[in-house]
């Protein structure tokens, strides 16, 4: 008897100290920009720019789980961090979830932001037709911008389009 107690006693030690040993989790409050930026990681993508507590704003690759981003709104969210110990050494080893929205603000429909037109030596603008994107986001009005201009820039100056149409606008293009 005193035996198998023995063994239900290390069982349970070791299935608490295992779990342990792969997770560790902390709550973080982020801010969320109200637009997503070009970024490369396993290929290019759009990250979302993210300011948590004192750090300095950062491109954000991978997802919070439970959050649904939307183009437009500046957020302050309140999420888990779970750092994974045992992560393999190519993978994040932070995990985010979704713990509440503190706060979700609508931005004005002409505040402007700046994206970067060229990455890896790429530009990211496409003509389809008569039609451009910026991976794979639609630019609504491009101002008279002309594919050669746009791949000569450095960046653009855009405003977000939310309604029956939503896309990017581009108003002006930098150097």
């Amino acid at each position: 008897m005193i035996f198998r107690l023995l063994i239900a006693v290390f069982f349970n030690f070791f299935l608490v100290n295992t779990s342990c040993m792969t997770k560790q989790a902390d709550r973080d409050t982020l801010t969320i920009e109200f637009y997503k930026i070009p970024c490369s990681g396993e290929g290019n993508q759009w990250c979302l720019l993210v300011k948590s507590n004192q750090a300095q704003q950062q491109y954000f690759h991978g997802e919070i789980k439970g959050f649904k981003y939307e183009w437009g709104y500046r957020y302050t969210i309140l999420a888990e961090k779970i750092r994974q110990l045992n992560a393999p050494a190519d993978a994040t080893t932070l995990d985010y979830r979704l713990i509440k929205v503190l706060h979700k603000e609508k931005i004005s429909s002409i505040t402007t932001f700046e994206l970067p037109l060229q990455m890896d030596d790429a530009t990211l603008v496409k003509r389809q037709g008569g039609k451009f994107s910026i991976m794979g986001v639609p630019i609504i009005q491009n101002s008279g911008f002309t594919i050669a201009a746009i791949s000569k820039a450095g960046a653009g100056i855009f405003i977000y389009q939310t309604g029956n149409q939503p896309g990017l606008v581009l108003k002006a293009l930098k150097p």
